[in-house]
């Protein structure tokens, strides 16, 4: 008996601190885009938004930035946005455009994405981006050898391993897992 009232005043008090946990949060805009902007709109697909180690929120948008082929932003919880990278910005378009599918924290502190097009065939890479907006191309989609048109958020395995999957022809099928 004595032991069923422990375990009763034990799941008393993890619902208490469970409430107390879960109070309503007020919504407060941390960000306006302003419109047709091409430098900081980020109106566009609803990418995949991160929180860095430094508290500030990373995201993509696919259509914006100063070439009109998307960029990497951050915003700080205050509300400041920052343009980190802007796609497009090397010849050729090698850089990718496009970023769809947001940026993923990686285990090492950077963020890590895809494009949709642009890189070596137009068909895609997936990128690195630092915290300070320097970008290294990982991998350029070679379209139809190795897929192309990756267009979703990636994620990081536990072994450091990013995995991903896009929607375009591959090897006679349609979309791969990579």
């Amino acid at each position: 008996m004595k032991c069923r009232g422990t375990v009763l005043t034990m799941i008393a008090l993890a619902v208490f601190f469970a409430a107390v946990a879960a109070t309503a949060q007020t919504y407060t805009p941390l960000y306006t885009y302003p419109i047709g902007s091409r430098n900081n709109s980020g109106i566009g697909w609803p990418q995949v938004m991160s929180q860095g180690r430094d508290g500030n929120l990373y995201r993509t948008t696919s259509d914006e930035g100063t070439q009109g082929d998307g960029m990497v932003y951050k915003i700080t919880t205050a509300g400041q946005a920052t343009t980190l990278y802007n796609f497009c910005s090397q010849t050729g378009c090698i850089d990718g455009t496009f970023p769809e599918g947001g940026v993923t924290l990686g285990f090492d502190g950077n963020f890590y994405g895809t494009t949709t097009s642009g890189g070596q065939a137009n068909a895609g890479t997936v990128f690195k981006v630092t915290p300070t907006g320097t970008l290294t191309t990982l991998h350029l989609f070679a379209n139809g050898t190795d897929d192309s048109a990756p267009a979703f958020a990636l994620v990081q395995g536990q072994d450091g391993n990013l995995f991903g999957v896009s929607e375009e022809q591959y090897n006679g099928q349609y979309g791969a897992f990579y």
